[in-house]
């Protein structure tokens, strides 16, 4: 069936008026790189410069992403990625797609850029659409893909929540809309021949919205299809996928056939996997993966070996052979990266002959290196280091050499970075823990100075820990110092489960995660203030979601702590039972969470703020995304109820409807809000902010 024709015409967001997209485009004109004025002279970092940073890429959140955040052209010679900047002035993202010369003098080249407005703009799915999936509210990084001849891109361009196709030339040249708003665009493939791109997308939900609205005239059924924190209307249930091709020379769109959907299930399925890093094929069909025991939920990596010829399998019986993250081949070699050092703080490079001797370490770093494609002797690589941010390198494995591909923020040659330290301690529980100390610039050692805590992980640029809500170099320019502590790795009680449910119910014994991870977190404290760095009337502590949890057990039984500010809260039988809705109060109970009317207040003792507020006497500001802050709601209600006299609470309810991650760059700015907090010194002042609810 022949539906419609694309046409070419220029996408604005529909939150942009006509009046408005001049102050678009200007806001914009920072997308492009500029070289840094060497002759500047250093200055201070601000939450500003932190915002308008250039990224391409998913965002690291636990681990490094395991797909490329880039490709490659057929020929070898260029690299595709697409940019994102933050316009502040307009509350909008910058988005432009680039081509990057990896070899010569030639500059990056824009090909298409756009502006995305408003909080649909910045969730990789609009939550409303895919709510039963739970995503997790990060920016969507969509990775352009080069056609067979190299002439063109495909990539995915964001409507104010509904993803279109797009295609542009690579010279920069032209540039066209492929889909419409129809339809919300999930994935797509250039055929071997380049005369078509297959995709995937998922209809616009009218028709059941037209079935939700005539419920609603009757009144709504509060079943499992409601979350309360997203309002009282039931959740949209997902579409499901339709698959089209589109005749890249005519324009028709049709049905796909059943070879072109098999095309598309390919290279979105085992495609996927050989665009990201656990698998490679060498020249002669030989495939290299990245293995793990199928039966534990948590079991360690390995690495095998499928001969093409013979299909005889190798597998690595090396101890260094685990812990694996990137795997590619040089030659008949296996190249490998893994995790090791002390709390597994450093990735190492080694070369291994499958059935040959013992894996030889070729280097280590501590800086986070992902995403790699080998290119001839060379791997290209996304990389950061903790005062650099990502960029492209090319890396000589043999030695560990890296050289400059593309650097998207060259400015940040003028910033004057506090000095970094990485500390290694153990924890009091036995826990190899890890972290890194940002000191104030200029800062005269044997002085001590505020500190403020950020988790929950410290690899790679030290911007604003998991979640970018706390800007650690800005705070160093204030004065303070901050421990980026990184949350150390499963316990062993959690490690022979054979799921996730089974890991989460172990778990709930006793919270021995919660309390493995706070351990590691008071002693990397501790340290500091017996060492004579941190002041211990004025320490500060932060979190965003696993570390809101981390932060808030450390509320409740520690002291360590003269202020706090958390992006989500809080546990409690109402909230965590009730306030989330029958499908995440079944997904408790499976752990062996108590029921909302099972009573046990035991159980919740060691993590409800509300049955704690007579011990608790740290400063608090909850900074919630709107479609959480009902769960800080009990918390707040009980300090209300009670004599709390210098025990201070404060809710501040967000507008991006997820979780931080996802936050209009306006949003970005409450940042800057603990310093206030912390500007009390740790006193019973109270801290006030209009429009707290």
């Amino acid at each position: 069936m022949v539906r419609r024709k694309f046409a070419r015409y220029v996408l604005l967001p529909a939150a942009v008026s006509t009046a408005s997209v001049a102050n678009a485009e200007d806001a914009c004109l920072g997308i492009k790189p500029r070289h840094a004025n060497e002759a500047n002279a250093p200055r201070p970092i601000s939450a500003d410069d932190l915002i308008r940073l250039r990224d391409f890429g998913a965002p690291v959140s636990v681990f490094a992403p395991r797909e490329r955040p880039f490709s490659v052209s057929p020929d070898g010679t260029r690299a595709a990625l697409v940019l994102f900047r933050a316009a502040p002035s307009i509350n909008a993202i910058c988005v432009a797609v680039v081509v990057v010369p990896l070899f010569g003098v030639e500059g990056a080249l824009l090909v298409d850029t756009s502006v995305l407005v408003g909080p649909r703009a910045f969730s990789d799915r609009y939550a409303r659409r895919v709510r039963s999936q739970f995503p997790p509210g990060f920016a969507g990084s969509h990775v352009p893909q080069w056609s067979p001849d190299g002439a063109w891109l495909a990539f995915l361009k964001r409507d104010i929540g509904t993803s279109i196709l797009w295609r542009a030339r690579a010279d920069g040249s032209r540039s066209e809309a492929l889909t419409d708003a129809t339809g919300d665009v999930m994935e797509f493939t250039w055929s071997s021949d380049g005369r078509s791109i297959i995709y995937a997308s998922q209809r616009s939900p009218e028709a059941e919205q037209g079935e939700i609205d005539a419920e609603g005239r009757q009144g709504f059924l509060y079943d499992e299809r409601v979350d309360p924190s997203d309002g009282p209307t039931p959740q949209i249930p997902t579409p499901p996928p339709q698959r089209f091709a589109i005749d890249t020379l005519t324009g028709e769109h049709r049905d796909a056939t059943p070879e072109q959907v098999e095309a598309l299930v390919e290279w979105n399925g085992e495609g996927r996997r050989r665009r990201s890093a656990l698998i490679a094929a060498s020249n002669r069909g030989d495939v290299a993966e990245i293995v793990s025991d199928p039966q534990f939920a948590l079991a360690p990596t390995g690495l095998s070996v499928r001969r093409d010829r013979t299909g005889e399998e190798l597998d690595c019986a090396d101890e260094r052979c685990n812990e694996l993250v990137g795997v590619w081949w040089l030659d008949d070699d296996v190249l490998f990266v893994r995790r090791e050092g002390w709390g597994q703080s450093q990735l190492a490079m080694y070369r291994w002959t499958p059935g040959g001797a013992r894996p030889v370490r070729l280097f280590v770093t501590d800086d986070l290196l992902f995403g790699c494609e080998a290119m001839g002797r060379e791997l290209l690589c996304a990389r950061e280091a903790s005062n650099s941010p990502r960029r492209l390198v090319l890396l000589e494995p043999a030695s560990g050499r890296m050289r400059d591909a593309f650097d998207p923020n060259p400015e940040t040659a003028s910033w004057r970075f506090g000095g970094v330290q990485r500390l290694y301690w153990r924890s009091e529980l036995g826990a190899e823990s890890f972290g890194d100390l940002v000191l104030p610039p200029g800062h005269e050692p044997g002085t001590r100075v505020p500190l403020i805590v950020v988790g929950y992980r410290s690899r790679g640029f030290l911007r604003g820990g998991t979640g970018d809500e706390y800007p650690i170099q800005p705070f160093a320019a204030r004065g303070y110092g901050v421990l980026v502590y990184d949350r150390p790795s499963i316990p062993e009680r959690l490690i022979g489960a054979r799921s996730f449910t089974e890991v989460n119910r172990r778990n709930r014994q006793g919270f021995v995660d919660r309390r493995y991870v706070h351990g590691a977190l008071a002693s990397g404290v501790q340290r500091l203030i017996d060492e004579g760095i941190a002041d211990p009337r004025r320490i500060g502590l932060t979190g965003f979601s696993d570390g809101a949890s981390t932060a808030r057990w450390a509320l409740i039984h520690s002291d360590l702590f003269a202020a706090a500010s958390i992006t989500s809260c809080c546990d409690s039988a109402v909230g965590t039972m009730a306030l989330g809705g029958f499908r995440l109060a079944e997904r408790w109970r499976s752990y062996g969470y108590p029921g909302l009317t099972d009573g046990q207040p035991e159980f919740w003792q060691p993590l409800s703020f509300e049955l704690n507020l007579d011990s608790m006497r740290t400063p608090l500001l909850i900074q919630a995304a709107s479609n959480e802050y009902l769960l800080a709601v009990p918390a707040v209600a009980a300090r209300a109820r009670t004599e709390c006299a210098g025990r201070d609470v404060r809710v501040s309810r967000r507008r991006a409807r997820q979780m931080a991650a996802c936050a209009s760059p306006r949003d970005l700015y409450a940042q800057s809000r603990l310093v206030r907090l912390l500007a009390t010194r740790g006193t019973s002042q109270s801290y006030h902010r209009s429009g707290n609810v």
